[in-house]
């Protein structure tokens, strides 16, 4: 088993790295030089030798099987044998026989779990919570966020003005007449989660829950970037219209379109669960619309969509092609053995690394209904 993880592994490394000598000549328009010629060469035929080696070694592991007798279910990996495990699925994808589940994915294989307390040792059953279907990425995408995964450095996003009367004249310098341009700079930042489990149950636990409760972990995370983003269109946008106490009228929802100095293309509202209700008991006081949020989830005849991440008393609107939201490279496992030692447990962190940022704030609005 441990040969076909290592040879799986050389595999993963030298496929990098024949990707990277050909992505090298096609973003320089070129054939390879001589001498990458016969580096490429010698690649493949190592690789040829490896598929064959795993072939092998895959194929002797089945024979192997036909004459084990007994328990195959029981896992002998240390914690440090854990964490390699999860740290080589994270970078390459690979799964070692060991900690693959049933369905695919990380696993470990379990008996019974057994979790240390206070008065003694007790089988617990820990289920994971179900996260997975979130307000993150796709949802994002959905809105028509410009998401990007495997980012790399900083991104820079351009934001050039509208025109306004003042047009510089032909072979006249440009200055403060143009429309300014702008750029916003984004890094990466820190968006982790963290939760404690005992030795037992990560050695323990049932087939694909590890798998889940990481993607639980990873989601939260997702929730996390995408509140900054909404944050962000709260705070950082134009506030065309306030609520005031005489109550907010559907007028005033439409006022929120007014003067956004951008050519739009598929716009889309953002809200809370308590602004929806809100909306759902507006009169709209048009012909045929009863109620400002309609049943088909529209609003101002523009797709209205509720989020627990949007800000508080705000109603969001807008082109929401202008917010990026980016991920960099993939997420990390961190493993502390130490920091939760006098509790019998261990510290599993997920963190992705990500930002958010405007690129034109004239394309998102927001509405404050705090006082209503």
């Amino acid at each position: 088993m441990n040969q076909i993880f290592e040879i799986e592994r050389k595999i993963s490394v030298l496929a990098d790295t024949m990707t990277g000598l050909n992505d090298k000549a096609l973003t320089e328009t070129r054939d390879f030089t001589a001498d990458e010629d016969k580096v490429y060469k010698a690649y493949e035929s190592e690789m040829t030798t490896l598929k064959g080696l795993l072939k092998k070694a895959k194929d002797s592991e089945e024979l192997a099987k036909m004459k084990v007798t007994g328990n195959m279910n029981s896992v002998t990996e240390t914690g440090s044998d854990l964490v390699s495990a999860l740290k080589s699925y994270l970078k390459t994808g690979l799964i070692h026989k060991d900690f693959e589940g049933p369905n695919g994915g990380f696993a470990l294989k379990t008996n019974p779990l057994l979790n240390t307390t206070a008065s003694g040792i007790i089988q617990t059953n820990i289920h994971p919570t179900s996260l997975l279907v979130t307000e993150g990425l796709d949802f994002g995408r959905k809105l028509g966020m410009n998401v990007q995964t495997g980012v790399v450095g900083t991104q820079e996003l351009p934001n050039i003005g509208q025109l306004d009367a003042s047009v510089t004249a032909e072979g006249v310098a440009g200055g403060a007449s143009n429309p300014v341009i702008s750029v916003t700079a984004v890094d990466a930042s820190n968006f982790s989660s963290s939760l404690q489990f005992s030795k037992q149950f990560l050695m323990n636990a049932s087939p694909d829950t590890i798998n889940k409760i990481i993607g639980d972990m990873l989601a939260a995370n997702e929730r996390k970037l995408m509140a900054k983003a909404f944050t962000l269109a709260g705070a950082n946008t134009d506030g065309s219209v306030a609520s005031t106490a005489a109550g907010l009228t559907y007028k005033d929802i439409t006022k929120e379109k007014k003067n956004t100095f951008i050519n739009l293309g598929a716009t889309a509202f953002v809200t809370t669960s308590d602004v929806r209700a809100y909306l759902e008991n507006l009169n709209a006081g048009g012909a045929n619309i009863k109620f400002a949020w309609t049943d088909n989830d529209t609003l101002a005849g523009q797709p209205a969509y509720v989020a627990d991440s949007a800000p508080a008393n705000k109603l969001l609107w807008g082109d929401w092609s202008n917010m990026f939201v980016g991920v960099w490279g993939t997420p990390e496992l961190i493993y502390d053995n130490l920091k939760f030692k006098e509790f019998g447990k261990v510290e599993i962190t997920a963190i992705t690394f990500a930002n958010a940022a405007i690129q034109n704030p004239r394309g998102i609005k927001y509405m404050d209904v705090s006082a209503n």
